[in-house]
């Protein structure tokens, strides 16, 4: 659905410093996903929040599908938006995704998005997770996870 880049050229603009793993991948806003005036649909930023933390996962060797097969269910438990200019029909947009590394009970990743061409921040939120066993039960962080997040936050670097 999109490209990674290892570039960092959106994170200097738009709420200062991010410390914490941070992850950059690609998308280009399609004909499907702008109403008549081509302009984006607002439930597209969270479609592209979802790429951006899919995206970081593959980055770290740890596909969704891969956590999902050992039993662990990663719900969406909150999220948020401010919607800040409009992304336009064919323009490509930068999903930057941030772990948050103070959170300890779930996760929270933190996502900004711009418009490649100007670098004009769009849109930026959070989704908040919760750790799930395949029966629905609430649990702690698996430690095979904990440590590959753990690690990614140690390093703070931008993956591509």
């Amino acid at each position: 659905m999109g490209s990674d880049a290892s570039t960092n050229a959106a994170s200097a603009d738009a709420s200062g410093p991010r410390d914490g793993f941070v992850h950059e991948t690609r998308s280009r806003v399609r004909y499907a996903d702008v109403d008549q005036m081509g302009v984006a649909y607002y439930a597209n930023y969270l479609k592209w929040f979802e790429v951006g933390r899919s995206e970081m996962f593959r980055a770290l060797g740890l596909p969704y599908r891969v956590v999902e097969d050992r039993g662990i269910l990663m719900p969406v438990s909150e999220v948020f938006c401010k919607f800040v200019s409009s992304a336009r029909y064919d323009e490509e947009l930068i999903i930057e995704t941030r772990l948050d590394p103070t959170v300890r009970a779930g996760m929270k990743f933190e996502y900004r998005i711009f418009a490649e061409s100007t670098k004009q921040l769009v849109a930026k939120g959070y989704t908040r997770h919760a750790f799930v066993s395949a029966d629905g039960r609430v649990i702690r962080p698996p430690a095979f996870l904990a440590e590959v997040l753990q690690q990614a936050n140690a390093g703070k670097e931008t993956a591509s």
